[in-house]
């Protein structure tokens, strides 16, 4: 099942997720799927909670249902802001599912042409 924290995350209530964290809520539980709060976070497109999540030491690189990191959800779904966070935290496009398939390429076959270019715009500065 999911925790509180998940939920929130999902819902992208910012000041719940604020307050489960300060409660000491384990901010890299994973429920039955194996999905962290960043992947609801991020799945959903709630920037404001990835971020809140970075800052708090949320685990970028955690594996979830099939393999995907929170960079897959956000790749597959157009989240713009989110998959610009999670680059910027260190999230790598690189990493692949159990399907040998990374979050550019989920992103190129979802033809998420904003995202791919923010992809290569933060290859190029980094």
């Amino acid at each position: 099942g999911q925790t509180k924290l998940h939920r929130a995350c999902n819902a992208g209530d910012l000041e719940q997720v604020i307050a489960l964290i300060n409660q000491g809520a384990g901010i890299n539980i994973k429920d039955n799927a194996g999905w962290t709060p960043l992947h609801e976070a991020a799945l959903e497109g709630h920037n404001v909670v990835v971020v809140a999540l970075l800052r708090h030491n949320a685990d970028f690189a955690a594996r979830g249902f099939g393999g995907d990191t929170p960079l897959h959800d956000a790749c597959a779904n157009g989240h713009v802001e989110v998959v610009r966070s999670l680059l910027v935290a260190g999230a790598d496009t690189s990493l692949m599912n159990s399907k040998g398939i990374t979050p550019e390429a989920m992103a190129r076959e979802e033809e998420q042409k904003e995202v791919l270019h923010v992809i290569d715009k933060y290859r190029q500065s980094s």
